[in-house]
């Protein structure tokens, strides 16, 4: 596999940024495609990919990203797809992933590709994909914040998200809308569905919540202490040890 690929510099503003696994898979995903359309026989039948386009299945992905769970490529691709930055096609013997607003980012390509395939079907019975990562120009475009209208909410839909998610707070609710819309209003991304993005961000934020109050209750548990308290302790324990030792 040749060539490159463009990630802006914004993207450490995202939210895919701030998942470790996520951004790890959402760079798979990006590396992945092809940059050219490219048509493939397969099982009796011809695959035809479109620029930004892949084959994968589960067990060939997991071979590919290293120390990724199940668990861990399933919620990633999820979360990809309620963010509008991929769509899947499933069919019974792959599936077929499309990172959305592949032209608009990764298009930019100065020579002509030929996409030469052979016609024998592979030895396998994983399908035959030939992508070709042709090198690219520098584009010093920069890729301006879209417009995206704020997202509101009714009563109705703030009772709804609080039955959810228990745990959440109308006012952390108010708080994560404000932030949310501006993260979106100043991402390059499109985002065609805000509500399934704020759905996707409200899950993550109570992620996060669950993490700290965990670890508040465990610090209860176990606090912290003085070093002139642990002396006194010692000498506690020393005391009780020997009237142990007398009883014994």
């Amino acid at each position: 596999m040749e060539g490159w690929i463009k990630i802006h510099r914004q993207s450490i503003n995202s939210s895919v940024w701030k998942n470790a696994k996520t951004w790890y898979i959402w760079c798979w995903c990006l590396m992945k495609a092809t940059h050219a359309p490219v048509k493939f026989p397969f099982n009796g039948q011809d695959v035809e990919l479109k620029p930004g386009e892949f084959v994968t299945g589960r067990t060939k992905a997991l071979k590919e990203l290293k120390n990724c769970s199940v668990q861990n490529y399933k919620t990633a691709i999820e979360y990809l797809k309620s963010t509008s930055r991929i769509t899947t096609k499933v069919t019974n013997k792959f599936t077929i992933i499309s990172i959305c607003k592949w032209e608009q980012y990764q298009s930019q390509v100065t020579s002509k590709l030929t996409i030469k395939v052979n016609n024998q079907p592979p030895a396998t019975n994983q399908p035959l994909t030939t992508y070709k990562n042709n090198k690219n120009i520098k584009n010093n475009k920069k890729l301006l914040p879209k417009k995206t209208n704020p997202l509101m909410l009714t009563r109705g839909q703030c009772q709804a998200y609080l039955q959810e998610f228990p745990g959440l707070t109308l006012e952390e609710l108010k708080e994560q809308r404000l932030k949310c819309n501006n993260h979106m209003g100043m991402s390059s991304s499109d985002y065609t569905n805000p509500g399934l993005f704020f759905k996707g961000w409200l899950r993550q934020f109570m992620d996060e919540k669950r993490q700290k109050e965990f670890a508040n209750r465990k610090m209860k548990e176990y606090p912290e202490i003085s070093e002139e308290q642990r002396q006194r302790n010692i000498k506690r324990l020393s005391k009780i040890k020997t009237k142990l030792k007398g009883v014994i």
